[in-house]
């Protein structure tokens, strides 16, 4: 349980650092 909530948490993570560069060059 620990390592599949580690594993979203990387991928939340992985989310925002390329989603918010984007909203931030196209705002």
């Amino acid at each position: 349980m620990r390592k599949s909530l580690s594993l979203f948490a990387i991928f939340i993570l992985t989310f925002l650092g390329l989603v918010i560069p984007f909203i931030t060059l196209t705002a």
